[in-house]
């Protein structure tokens, strides 16, 4: 999230105050810093969908980039092909803020065009019968190469909890399966 900011030019540690309107797209804590949002709220490597190109497009300050940033939603022949490469590449929404630098909507926009972080389920590994008191789970870390930059990628849920201390502790919710 540091890097996000950064890159977007938002001071991580200002705190924001969200007022929930009922036309909103996404759910957000009212009180909360900008680190926060971009770390426990917003989806930022998340996958982007056609609407988010559109809107985008709105804020973009470069004709080339407009252009280019509206050929993908109407789904013009060089915008499918665009999106096709981003696709390929596994862009979510901090590489297409990257690559279109100019498109810089503020943050009250950003909350409706980026889609909320959705809970990871994983299966618990522990019997209740030998650890009442503490769930244990076998996670495989998650990662991939994108091809055409060969930057390793590490899954957002497992590059998370890799980061943890031992003992940390994590919110989580326990659901009967299926």
């Amino acid at each position: 999230a540091e890097d996000f900011c950064a890159m977007m030019g938002y001071d991580a540690g200002q705190q924001l105050q969200v007022v929930p309107m009922e036309t909103a797209r996404n759910w957000c804590p009212q009180d909360l810093s900008v680190r926060q949002l971009f770390t426990h709220v917003l989806d930022i490597f998340g996958k982007p969908n056609k609407k988010f190109f559109d809107t985008l497009s709105l804020f973009a300050k470069d004709e080339k980039e407009k252009a280019l940033l509206e050929s993908i939603a109407i789904n013009s022949d060089e915008g499918k092909a665009v999106y096709r490469d981003l696709v390929h590449d596994y862009a979510h929404h901090a590489d297409v803020l990257k690559k279109f630098s100019s498109a810089r909507p503020p943050i009250e926009h950003l909350i409706n065009m980026i889609p909320t972080l959705k809970p990871r389920a994983y299966s618990i590994a522990s019997s209740p019968l030998m650890h009442p008191d503490i769930i244990q789970l076998c996670v495989v870390q998650v990662d991939w190469e994108v091809e055409s930059t060969k930057e390793l990628r590490i899954g957002e849920a497992t590059g998370y909890m890799k980061q943890q201390a031992p003992g940390a502790q994590l919110v989580c919710a326990v659901r009967p399966s299926a």
